[in-house]
């Protein structure tokens, strides 16, 4: 486990308190132990088992690039994304809290029933089948090679899984921002996603402009213009 003070990337910042403040009344709010004692501005936050596949964490080993529309819970910590250092005031940061509570603590068993329905059952039967085909192939005295025609259907069933399960986690992201819409008030939700997106920040810009396969297999968080539309149109469920 990666030790809490390599993460930080920014001094504190005047308004770290009252934002600390802001978390800990969310996790009051939602009736969740072990709220934050502290908060560090990061370039980089610790993957999580529920990360799906993205192209910020290729590249980083066990970490993966800080999202600036999101917060991490790491120890007895918030990691913030550093570019967004006085970009929000305290109260405004309650809507991406919130969302990223509900998501990282309220849908634990959600994800992990979906982790393993979307990635770890499909290869568990693709690779059963292609044992099983050797096994068949061994006892009936068939070539063994007949065993690998099911390795073309390993691969296309991994990326199909992987695309999958990111879908998954991107409608829990929806999801959670349907219910942190609810709970901090949907004008106030909107106003922050839209001065978020006003912003420029390179990582949303990045988001918003990947094309649909790309977002599809590599990407597992919806983008801003996404996130409107969902808070927008669509009820808690």
């Amino acid at each position: 486990m990666l030790p809490l003070e390599s993460f930080r990337a920014a001094p504190p910042h005047p308004q770290d308190s009252f934002i600390l403040n802001v978390a800990k009344t969310v996790f009051s709010t939602l009736n969740i132990n072990s709220p934050p004692q502290t908060l560090l501005w990061v370039s980089v936050v610790p993957k999580s088992i529920f990360d799906g596949s993205t192209i910020e964490g290729l590249a980083r080993g066990n970490t993966r690039s800080a999202s600036s529309d999101r917060c991490r819970f790491y120890k007895d910590a918030i990691l913030l994304a550093e570019g967004m250092r006085g970009k929000l005031e305290p109260e405004e940061w309650k809507s991406l809290i919130a969302s990223s509570v509900l998501f990282y603590k309220k849908f634990r068993t959600r994800l992990l029933v979906r982790l393993v329905g979307f990635s770890w059952a499909p290869l568990g039967l693709l690779l059963a089948g292609f044992f099983g085909a050797l096994f068949v192939a061994a006892i009936s005295g068939a070539p063994a090679s007949v065993a690998f025609l099911f390795v073309p259907f390993l691969f296309l069933g991994v990326i199909l899984v992987e695309g999958a399960y990111n879908q998954s986690v991107k409608n829990s992201w929806l999801l959670a921002d349907r219910q942190s819409a609810e709970l901090v008030g949907r004008l106030e939700f909107l106003t922050v996603l839209k001065k978020l997106e006003s912003l420029g920040l390179p990582d949303i810009e990045r988001r918003s402009g990947r094309k649909r396969i790309t977002r599809f297999l590599l990407v597992d968080s919806p983008s801003i213009e996404e996130r409107v539309r969902n808070v927008e149109s669509r009820p808690v469920t």
